[in-house]
């Protein structure tokens, strides 16, 4: 995985999962207009 991962850990994890799910949500908004 990403180098951060080693850094921060499980919270790594957690902040991509969010910022994937956002990046899939922005992408749906845009798709819809």
């Amino acid at each position: 995985l990403h180098l951060v991962q080693n850094r921060c850990g499980g919270m790594s994890l957690v902040y991509e999962g969010r910022a994937y799910k956002l990046k899939r949500a922005d992408r749906n908004i845009g798709d819809a207009r």
